[in-house]
């Protein structure tokens, strides 16, 4: 997994480990969701008063008009980033997660418990 983060259209040098988190936490967060699940990548923008999601390219309806659910991915993703180095989460903030693999290689699928 390849996590990259923009701020205000500008890409933002981040270390592994905080690339991991925000990719692992990105994709949790969208796996959460009813959308279609990623294969190959997710996109994110967050804007003063919106949220924007692709997944795989397409477009998933996320916005503040649609209550509860929008409002807690676009909580929890600024809650992730706003103390990052580089990011002003009062710009527009992308996070781009490229999935290479599966994302938990290790994790046995439920029914083999």
């Amino acid at each position: 997994m390849h996590a990259r983060i923009f701020s205000n259209g500008v890409e933002v040098s981040v270390k592994s480990f905080v690339e991991r988190f925000v990719g692992a936490v990105s994709l949790a967060v969208v796996s959460s969701l009813k959308a279609p699940s990623p294969e190959k990548c997710i996109d994110l923008e967050l804007d003063t008063d919106r949220i924007a999601l692709k997944i795989d390219s397409k477009l998933v309806a996320l916005d503040r008009n649609q209550g509860f659910a929008g409002t807690l991915v676009r909580d929890t993703i600024q809650g992730m980033i706003h103390n990052l180095k580089g990011i002003d989460a009062r710009t527009p903030v992308r996070i781009v997660v490229e999935i290479e693999e599966q994302p938990w290689p290790n994790k046995r699928p439920v029914e083999q418990l």
